[in-house]
This record gives C-alpha cells, sequence and structure tokens, in this order.
C-alpha cells in the first residue's frame, strides 16, 4: 500500500557525548547507541516537537530511557536526545521485523497519529552522530477531488536501517519506513525494525 520513505545519511553535525561517539570507532559487537530526537511538519522545518509528543510506543517507559545532554545550545536548537531502547551493536545484523513494541490505539492517540501523517510529518534520529529522518506515515491514494482528504492515513510500522561501515568506522545509514498500517480507534500497531551491516570503501569523512 502506498510509497515507501528512503531517506539517506552522509554527515552529522552534532557533538558527541559518548567516548565511541567522539572517536567514532568501534569493535564488532559494541554497542552504537540509537538516539530519537524530534518531530514536525515537512513543510515548517523550523517548527518542531520532542520525539515522543507523538504518540509513539517505546521499549519501556520514556523517562527510563537515557537522555543525551549536550549543553544549552542543543536545547535552544529543539534538540533532545533519547535514547530509542533499539538494540544496534556494530556489524551484527538484526533480523528483519525484530519487535519493538506494540501498542493499541485509543481516540487521542489516533487523532494525533492521523494530524501528524496528514501534515507530513518526519521525525530525526541519530546514530553515531549521522542524522537519520524518516516519515512518520502516508496518506493512501484516493480518486477524491481532494486525494490529501479523501485518502486514509497510514502510519509505518516497520523501520529498515542499512548501515555502510569502513574498518572500524561507521560511514552512512539510510532508513526505509515500510509496513504502512491504517490508523483507528482500537487499532494494534506492531512496530518492527531491521539492520543490515554493508561494507564500503567510502573514507570517513567527520
Amino acid at each position: 500500500t502506498g510509497m515507501r520513505g528512503c531517506l539517506l545519511v552522509l554527515a552529522g553535525l552534532l557533538p558527541a557525548a559518548r567516548a565511541d561517539e567522539n572517536t567514532h570507532k568501534y569493535v564488532d559487537g559494541e554497542d552504537v547507541i540509537m538516539w530519537v530526537n524530534k518531530v514536525g511538519p515537512y513543510h515548517n522545518p523550523q517548527e518542531t516537537y520532542v520525539y515522543y509528543s507523538l504518540p509513539f510506543c517505546s521499549t519501556k517507559p520514556v523517562d527510563e530511557l537515557e537522555h543525551r545532554w549536550d549543553g544549552l545550545g542543543e536545547v535552544l536548537e529543539g534538540n533532545d536526545l533519547i535514547s530509542s531502547g533499539l538494540k544496534l551493536t556494530f556489524r551484527e545484523p538484526v533480523a528483519q521485523h525484530t519487535k519493538v513494541c506494540s501498542m493499541k490505539l485509543n481516540e487521542e492517540s489516533t487523532a494525533q497519529l492521523q494530524y501528524a501523517v496528514r501534515n507530513h510529518y518526519w521525525y530525526q534520529w541519530y546514530v553515531d552522530d549521522l542524522p537519520v529522518w524518516g516519515m512518520v506515515g502516508e496518506v493512501s491514494s484516493s480518486d477524491g477531488e481532494n486525494p490529501e482528504a479523501d485518502g486514509e492515513a497510514l502510519v509505518y510500522t516497520h523501520k529498515k536501517f542499512s548501515v555502510s561501515f569502513n574498518g572500524n568506522r561507521i560511514i552512512q545509514v539510510n532508513l526505509t519506513s515500510e509496513n504502512p498500517i491504517t490508523l483507528g480507534e482500537e487499532t494494534q500497531l506492531d512496530f518492527t525494525y531491521s539492520v543490515d551491516w554493508v561494507p564500503t570503501e567510502h573514507p570517513f569523512s567527520r
């Protein structure tokens, strides 16, 4: 149903807070933190909100997830990095459709997500200081006079990460959003992800 969202990342700007995010060097089997940051409407990039201002489920309560503090400048820029809780280990793939969390929609969460989808909300994550962008969902095609209003709002429930590496460094992160599900009260959403590691000869440039 509908399109796939595919966004490419080559360089990051945030100052790092962890040792390996400072050196950008990893050993096989080492944890790499995936941070969630913010969400907002695609057509107004200055309008952003904390990632969990939308009713996304998480691996554990949000107040128990690790927060990353990089100083007042990050706050002023609207950045609020929180650990996604997703398991990412250097050079270790994650099987397709590995479960992240599940949630059942109610009237309020349905309305919030429908609004975000119809207003083309994007979100931003960070992996090894590389920004990764994705769309919350899509509107299905419609034969009506106003396809954007008449089509169904669908939310993507699968994140497919492709991480390119050169030796002990992460070079690039590619995210494809898949498995759009129609939003509605009492709808059960099962969020999943997968990770592939792809060797590249592209040099490290950060």
